[in-house]
């Protein structure tokens, strides 16, 4: 479902007038987009959702501080390695450790220590979010994960669509990129879905960091689930007309958890709090027959 589709589903079930779209600046119209954005920014704060989750690589220049994702939003903890010299790095998160390491008696751990220092969006900074110490080797890969700012992602792409104008400029989504189309010969895409930047058929696209997080089209999709998204929705809206909506909260909250059930899989029936490892989960159940 849409953008659109989500609001007039949720309006629906209430039994109240759908929006025709989210574009136009009548009341009605501004307030259900306000609902979306919000409920999408309440979903991005429980951090759990594995569509939001992105990988960052750089390459390292005997610098210690290097620049964050333009679309940071929070570090997903010890995910950070050096991917040249295959092992994690060392401390994160931690500003006490960080500078203990930095400014203490000696080293300890890890030969690279690390933390999430901003972030700082503007794209056109020069300082650094991500700090490392001690100052890495020249060309050391170094990867970490984190949580993207982006709510919401254009239409997806599809081979040999037409009609796409750069003026205005059109976006899709494609393997995991944003792409806005900056140059027409045709508007005509081609029969390969594009990886990179580039031309695409009769469209040049130009690939977009900036995070995306307020919708431009009504086609335009949420990241978050479809029936998280309407219950999220229609419990906003009756809070804001002074309504019960203790029933509707109840609804999405009970949606909420089963999907972050359904992503960190069931603890039920466990014999002890942490398990033997990062994969545990419910009771396992020994192939033919028990022993001891």
């Amino acid at each position: 479902m849409n953008v659109l589709e989500l609001v007039q589903a949720a309006y629906g079930e209430m039994g109240i007038p759908e929006p025709a779209s989210l574009l136009t600046t009548g009341e009605d119209e501004m307030q259900a987009k306000r609902l979306l954005y919000a409920q999408a920014r309440h979903l991005r704060n429980q951090r759990s959702f594995p569509q939001l989750k992105r990988i960052k690589t750089l390459t390292t220049t005997t610098a210690s501080t290097y620049q964050l994702p333009q679309d940071f939003f929070a570090a997903i903890a010890e995910t950070g390695w050096d991917r040249t010299n295959r092992h994690s790095l060392g401390s994160s998160g931690s500003d006490i450790e960080y500078n203990q390491l930095t400014y203490g008696s000696g080293i300890g751990g890890a030969p690279y220590n690390y933390r999430i220092f901003g972030p700082d969006s503007n794209p056109n900074s020069t300082g650094g979010q991500f700090n490392i110490y001690p100052a890495p080797a020249n060309n050391t890969s170094i990867g970490f994960e984190y949580i993207t700012k982006t709510m919401f992602t254009p239409p997806y792409w599809t081979a040999s669509e037409t009609g796409i104008t750069s003026t205005p400029a059109e976006y899709r989504f494609v393997n995991e990129l944003i792409l806005k189309a900056t140059a027409i010969t045709t508007g005509t895409t081609s029969t390969t879905a594009p990886t990179a930047a580039g031309v695409d058929g009769g469209v040049t696209w130009a690939v977009v960091s900036a995070p995306y997080e307020t919708i431009l089209v009504n086609e335009d999709l949420s990241l978050f689930d479809d029936d998280i998204m309407i219950a999220g929705i229609k419990w906003r809206y009756r809070q804001s007309k002074d309504q019960e909506f203790s029933s509707f909260l109840a609804e999405h909250n009970a949606l909420k958890d089963k999907a972050k059930t359904r992503w960190h899989g069931s603890f039920t029936g466990r014999l002890d709090n942490k398990g033997a490892n990062l994969f545990s989960g419910r009771l396992r159940t020994p192939y033919k027959s028990w022993s001891i």
